[in-house]
């Protein structure tokens, strides 16, 4: 049922499908390939859902309600819940795994220039990272030194695939300000929403 048999000159047969068959075959493969999408699907969405469990086990810090749209970087004021919360969103919409968020505060990461020439493998760890959390940002003069680390930082999430969430008491322009680069590729987050505020719009700090 279902083929038509041809024998040819020279004895070979042939199996023919008729149009029955076709269309039988079709709709399996269509079953086929939206199950396999589903699966995928219902896959990526427990692995989201334990990467954003897995993350909460090792932050343990009050859940913000954020509006972030996009993967990027921001700037956040007085309110590191915020700043980490930012992160945690960036998770549960898929976009990183927490092994790819390194967290930092400021003193931290700076203190790496006293190690000298061993510095070179601890910072080239940490800048292997998609996302970098760096708190604690205080109103402080930086030494030529500190101002490398920084710009070297910022000079990596201005392109390609790296991000970073600041997180301090001084705002994003005193901040910029000290920089050799500024940081017009970083939003500035208010305490209930995060979107561009009118003294970053004018001064054009974010994209």
């Amino acid at each position: 049922m279902g083929f038509e048999n041809v024998v040819d000159s020279e004895g070979f047969v042939f199996a023919h499908h008729n149009d029955r068959d076709m269309d039988s075959f079709e709709r399996f493969r269509h079953r086929a390939q939206d199950r396999y999408v589903r699966n995928q699907q219902n896959r990526r969405v427990r692995e989201i859902d334990n990467n954003v469990k897995l993350w909460d086990r090792m932050i343990r810090r009050k859940v913000c309600t954020v509006d972030v749209d996009r993967l990027g970087s921001f700037f956040v004021v007085n309110d590191e819940d915020r700043a980490y919360s930012i992160v945690r969103e960036f998770i549960s919409r898929g976009w990183v795994c927490p092994s790819e968020v390194k967290i930092m505060s400021q003193e931290a990461l700076l203190s790496l220039l006293s190690l000298g020439f061993a510095a070179a493998d601890e910072f080239k760890d940490i800048f292997s990272h998609r996302v970098f959390l760096i708190d604690q940002i205080t109103e402080r003069t930086y030494s030529d030194r500190e101002l490398m680390v920084w710009n070297r930082l910022v000079d990596r999430t201005r392109f390609g695939d790296q991000h970073v969430v600041f997180s301090g008491e001084c705002s994003l322009e005193n901040f910029s300000d000290r920089l050799m680069n500024p940081c017009r590729h970083v939003t500035e987050c208010s305490s209930n929403v995060t979107k561009p505020d009118d003294i970053s719009e004018k001064l054009g700090l974010f994209s």
